[in-house]
C-alpha cells in the first residue's frame, strides 16, 4: 500500500474530503427483518425505532385521517429536514398533538400540553412548600424529584416525532442520508439531541 506524502494540514483535509465524497452513501438500506422491539436505525438527525403495536391513538398524538404522501417526519423547510415517509398502502400515521381538546376529559385523564405541564409544576412546587409537617430536607428532595419528572416529560414531547404503523413495506427517504426500507411494523421517530454550551438539552438539526 502506497502512502501519499502530505506537506500541509490543508492538503490533508482536502484529501480526506475527497475520500469522503467517493463513499457511496445513497444506496437504499434495509431495516433488519430480525430486529427486536426498541431497535433503531439513524437517518441524519433522527432515529427510526421499531416499537410495540398498540390499540387506539397514543397519548399526546392524533391520527391523520387523510394522509398526504410523502409525509415529512421532521419539522423544517431545509433540505436536511426532508425525511419523508413515502406512500405506503394502508399505513396509519400519528403526529404529536399538543393542542389537545380537554373539554370532554375526565379527572382520570392526564393531558400534557405546555400550559398544563407548567401548571403542574407550579402546583407541585406549592404543595411541596406547604408540607410544613415534613422536614425541610425531605421537602427539598421531593421538589428536586418533581422538577426532574417534569423535565423528562417536556423532553419526551420535544424530541418525539411521528409514529406510523406499516401494513406493507415502506421507504423513508432523504436527499442526503440515503433511504431506509422498513418492513411491516410500527415505528416512531425520535429526534437526536445534544447538550449545548449552557448545559441545555436541545435538538440536533441537519
Amino acid at each position: 500500500m502506497s502512502v501519499a506524502t502530505v506537506s500541509t494540514v490543508s492538503e490533508a483535509v482536502r484529501l480526506v474530503d475527497e475520500a469522503v465524497e467517493r463513499i457511496k452513501n445513497d444506496a437504499d438500506q434495509h431495516f433488519p427483518a430480525a430486529a427486536s422491539i426498541g431497535d433503531a436505525v439513524r437517518q441524519g438527525d433522527l432515529y427510526i425505532q421499531l416499537i410495540d403495536d398498540f390499540e387506539g391513538v397514543p397519548v399526546l398524538y392524533k391520527k391523520l385521517d387523510n394522509v398526504a404522501y410523502p409525509v415529512q417526519l421532521a419539522p423544517g423547510t431545509t433540505k436536511g429536514s426532508r425525511h419523508m415517509l413515502e406512500e405506503s398502502v394502508g399505513a396509519e400515521v400519528f403526529v404529536v398533538d399538543l393542542d389537545v381538546d380537554t373539554a370532554n376529559s375526565t379527572d382520570d385523564d392526564v393531558v400534557f400540553t405546555p400550559q398544563s405541564i407548567a401548571d403542574m409544576q407550579t402546583e407541585m412546587r406549592q404543595l411541596a412548600f406547604n408540607c410544613v409537617n415534613e422536614p425541610e430536607n425531605e421537602r427539598r428532595q421531593w421538589r428536586s424529584k418533581t422538577n426532574v419528572a417534569m423535565n423528562l416529560i417536556q423532553n419526551a414531547i420535544e424530541f418525539s416525532g411521528p409514529i406510523f404503523r406499516l401494513k406493507c413495506p415502506a421507504t423513508v427517504s432523504h436527499p442526503e442520508h440515503g433511504n431506509w426500507v422498513l418492513p411491516v411494523g410500527t415505528y416512531r421517530i425520535v429526534f437526536q439531541r445534544t447538550v449545548d454550551s449552557t448545559a441545555k438539552i436541545r435538538r440536533v438539526l441537519d
